[in-house]
């Protein structure tokens, strides 16, 4: 609704002005009425109507002199001058000062107020949206500034708060891992779970795998509370607090992002303010943990081994490490990113390969593991059909593929029948007949050939590699692999030691 100002000293006129039509279909209300131009201009201080509609001809200041009053004092109200027949140069006048337009008081009825207040409203909703755009982007960049000051990024002091802010008293923040999430501001309103008084502004920033909704009110303002834990999204609310703490309170919030990211439970909760300083803090946290090189290494020896239960569990303990530690959980996300990215590579070409994960579309620890794990699933099957010699018929070559990647763990016929849904004694058969040997032969050479490149090329003693690729025990693992080898697991071990000095030696 456009708010309006009737000024005229005739009290009947503004009686006919108030009922000759219905205001609100219009889309006006009238919000107040004057007698003069100096009665009127102190009511437009504190009404602030979007129309005047003024009588010219006053007494103690006339309509004209209102209109350029109003201007000097930077008022933005549209106004529609009333005048008699002759005083059509002072509503000439009038449009020069900038009135919207004029209507005749002896032949004003309902079409010609109606025209009058269509085309007013047409020019204020045009204006009103060139305005809006032109602070959003003015805020848009504030929000870029005010985090980059809040992490101790180029700005060295915080950002002045644009000046058409003013009018707001109260703020709120609702803070949440992007992920999948569908939450939006106005969605938060429509729901009456963000409420307050009078005018609202709306505003939203997005960066990190985070978004921050802001709300502005010029009147009071109230979360609810209830409401904004039962909420699927996972993140952080606000109490109301004044615009000027609002860099304060940002990186307060965004600092305990942190520790939403390693809660099971979806929903909101108050953020608590502990007026933290912007900037030092963040970086302190950032810096809280270290991505570990030699167990991403073990964790990719692992993934060239076919081996997906060892990758499972370094990934598991690698995590959980994170976890302890409560690291950024943007170091968590890069650290994802980048072993999909090593996973990827190894997996060879392909177009499931070139979509790589995006771990910005999860919003907590254990939902980005388990992402992790699917993908690195996925992976390990493209690169185990790529690398190993398949037969003509699918479901031994489902099998043949989780004994590549599952060696480590235990692997029966009747598990294998009950997998591909085929009778033990047929599905026996049928895997000797496609590949040449029986099942459990199959998985006992896999891994005893996994075991041999483990000596070779990890630093794992005999007794860890033994259980690592399936061994019950580790007398069983040395008895197994001298009667393939023709020697002991350490002394393989030794000997190719040795051969690489010669070979480095030689060189």
């Amino acid at each position: 609704m456009w708010k309006v100002l009737l000024v005229e000293d005739e009290p009947f006129v503004r009686k006919k002005l108030r009922k000759l039509i219905n205001w609100e279909e219009a889309g006006f209300s009238v919000c107040g009425e004057a007698g003069n131009g100096r009665e009127a201009l102190e009511q437009m201080k504190i009404l602030a109507p979007d129309l005047v509609i003024a009588d010219i001809a006053m007494p103690i200041m006339n309509g004209l002199d209102l209109l350029r009053s109003a201007r000097e004092a930077g008022m933005e109200s549209k106004f529609i001058m009333l005048t008699c027949m002759n005083e059509f140069e002072y509503a000439r006048k009038a449009l020069e000062y900038g009135a919207s337009g004029y209507i005749l008081k002896l032949s004003m009825g309902i079409p010609e107020l109606q025209e009058a207040l269509a085309k007013v409203g047409r020019e204020m909703s045009s204006n009103m949206e060139q305005k809006e755009l032109v602070l959003q982007k003015t805020l848009d960049r504030y929000y870029r500034e005010l985090w980059e000051y809040i992490h101790g990024q180029e700005q060295a002091s915080a950002p002045v708060l644009p000046e058409r802010m003013s009018p707001f008293k109260h703020m709120l923040l609702v803070t949440v891992f992007t992920g999948r999430s569908s939450l939006s501001a106005e969605e938060l309103i429509r729901q009456g779970i963000v409420s307050g008084e009078k005018r609202l502004w709306t505003g939203s920033y997005t960066r990190e795998g985070l978004t921050t909704f802001f709300f502005w009110f010029t009147g009071a303002a109230a979360p609810a509370g209830e409401q904004m834990g039962a909420l699927p999204a996972r993140g952080l609310y606000s109490s109301p607090f004044a615009p000027g703490r609002l860099a304060g309170r940002w990186g307060e919030q965004l600092k305990q992002m942190a520790q939403v990211w390693y809660r099971e439970e979806a929903g909101l909760l108050e953020c608590r303010a502990r007026n933290a300083s912007p900037g030092s803090t963040s970086q302190q946290e950032r810096a809280a943990f270290t991505p570990s090189w030699s167990e991403e290494r073990e964790i990719i020896a692992a993934f060239e081994l076919h081996n997906a239960d060892r990758v499972k569990e370094l990934l598991t303990a690698y995590w959980h490490s994170m976890a302890v530690q409560e690291a950024w959980f943007g170091t968590v996300r890069e650290t994802a990113a980048r072993l999909d990215r090593m996973f990827a590579s190894l997996a060879g070409r392909g177009e499931a390969v070139s979509r790589l994960l995006d771990p910005e579309q999860t919003a907590s620890h254990a939902a980005l593991l388990s992402l992790l794990l699917e993908r690195m699933e996925q992976l390990l099957a493209i690169r185990t059909r790529s690398d190993r010699k398949l037969t003509d018929h699918g479901e031994i070559n489902r099998i043949i593929e989780y004994c590549h990647q599952h060696y480590g763990s235990p692997i029966t016929l009747k598990a294998m029948s009950r997998m591909v849904a085929m009778e033990e004694h047929y599905l026996s058969r049928l895997f000797k007949q496609k590949t040449g040997e029986p099942l459990i032969s199959y998985v006992q050479r896999l891994r005893l050939e996994k075991a041999r490149e483990l000596l070779a090329e990890s630093r794992h003693t005999a007794a860890e590699i033994g259980r690592m690729t399936g061994f019950p025990s580790e007398n069983y693992f040395t008895r197994s692999f001298r009667k393939r080898y023709g020697q002991a697991p350490g002394q393989y071990r030794r000997e190719r030691q040795q051969s690489e000095d010669d070979s480095r030696g030689d060189g």
